[in-house]
């Protein structure tokens, strides 16, 4: 287990998510849940995860995923959030991008005991000024609703107001301003990933993604190509040293087109990280008296 988001304790009611949110990482009110230390095969700076950060409040996932995107690749971003899921991705889910999710992401495969219920992604083109996001629920017989969620012109800052799949929504803001982090594969890191600040911010609903309180809240990602079918070395919860690009064989090589061929179980350590755990009984009878030590957006 990697590390975990604080649970919001007795007493909090409603949420943050009016607050700013905009891709800057306030390191003081976010937990670093795991730093990236595999460089980037996709090109230094150019689309790189450094780090995943997280708190919550009574409604609301606040969720940092540092680092930068370009040349219309993707952040992939898949939810493990209750019972039921998908361990490998099936190819009747909701249209998302042209029905890339079905044709290009069926086929892939989690570390055994990890069920995605919801998927998001992400997306920037080159020249950094335009940006969309798509999300679907993952249903463990398919079909669950989904499918484009919003974009258009980008500046660093900017957000989009989604709707989400199942009509509980988020907020997306980001920067795509770093030059720092992991370095590209094979070289020494510029600088420590764990300080970097910029990239993506989101606040999602935790009705959104279907997370009721109970059990681990995990969350697995990558970086993919620009038509979701090459997957990079930049992958949440961190790969063994040395290991470059997966494309869609684990070997680094473009085949069919399709992620049929990734399997997680087949690289050593969790592909995943825990964002949120039930709160220990001895934090829920702390009540209003615990709430100083929640980080809440200013």
């Amino acid at each position: 287990m990697k590390s975990v988001c604080a649970l919001a304790l007795i007493g909090l009611s409603g949420s943050a998510m009016g607050q700013t949110i905009d891709g800057q990482i306030i390191e003081s009110e976010y937990q670093l849940i795991w730093a990236n230390s595999e460089g980037t095969g996709f090109g230094n700076n150019r689309s790189e995860i450094n780090g995943i950060w997280a708190y919550c409040d009574a409604t609301t996932l606040y969720l940092g995923v540092t680092g930068n995107m370009q040349d219309f690749n993707k952040l992939e971003l898949f939810f493990d959030s209750g019972i039921g899921g998908q361990n490998s991705l099936r190819s009747d889910n909701a249209d998302v991008d042209f029905n890339q999710l079905n044709d290009k992401l069926g086929g892939l495969t989690f570390d055994s005991g990890f069920e995605a219920n919801y998927y998001l992604t992400y997306t920037v083109n080159g020249d950094r000024n335009e940006h969309y996001t798509g999300a679907a629920q993952l249903d463990a017989a398919g079909g669950g609703p989904g499918g484009f969620q919003g974009g258009g012109a980008y500046v660093d800052g900017d957000q989009i107001a989604a709707a989400g799949a199942n009509g509980f929504g988020y907020t997306l803001g980001t920067n795509q301003s770093n030059t720092g982090g992991v370095a590209d594969f094979g070289n020494p890191n510029d600088s420590d990933p764990a300080l970097v600040s910029t990239g993506l911010e989101i606040a999602i609903s935790l009705d959104e993604i279907g997370y009721d309180g109970s059990g681990m809240l995990r969350l697995a990602g990558f970086i993919n190509g620009g038509s979701h079918d090459y997957v990079s070395n930049q992958i949440i919860g961190g790969v063994p040293a040395g290991t470059g690009n997966l494309g869609n064989d684990m070997m680094g090589n473009y085949i069919d087109g399709s992620l049929a061929g990734i399997d997680f179980n087949n690289l050593a350590g969790d592909q995943w990280v825990v964002l949120k755990v039930p709160a220990p009984s001895s934090l829920a009878l702390l009540g209003l008296g615990g709430l100083a030590a929640v980080r809440r957006r200013r």
